[in-house]
């Protein structure tokens, strides 16, 4: 008797494990199915990628960099201010346009 129980045990453990394995591959596919459709649906509501985020993230740090060196090479080549050149004060036309007004109401 002891024997045969064994053998039951050990049918239904395999019954058990077979299942289990199904069940696994039955579950992949269903969350394959849906991580596709999820894909599909962000796809048409226009929603990017992380590839294309790390894509777009790549572009932004390259023109970033040629900003850069040219920045660089034009500090480089820049003769800098001009020695002699004065500089207009902010608002000197303001004041002589209110000195003229206040010359007319005289």
């Amino acid at each position: 008797m002891n024997e045969s129980a064994r053998d039951a045990a050990e049918q239904a453990l395999r019954t058990v494990r077979e299942g289990a394995n199904a069940a696994g591959g039955t579950f992949g596919r269903l969350e394959q199915a849906i991580e596709e459709r999820i894909a599909r649906t962000l796809s048409r509501m226009g929603v990017i990628t992380r590839a294309e985020v790390n894509d777009l993230s790549a572009q932004v740090s390259e023109l970033a960099e040629e900003m850069r060196g040219l920045m660089r090479t034009q500090a480089r080549s820049s003769p800098g201010p001009r020695a002699g050149k004065a500089k207009r004060k902010p608002g000197r036309r303001v004041k002589a346009v209110a000195k003229k007004r206040r010359a007319r109401h005289r």
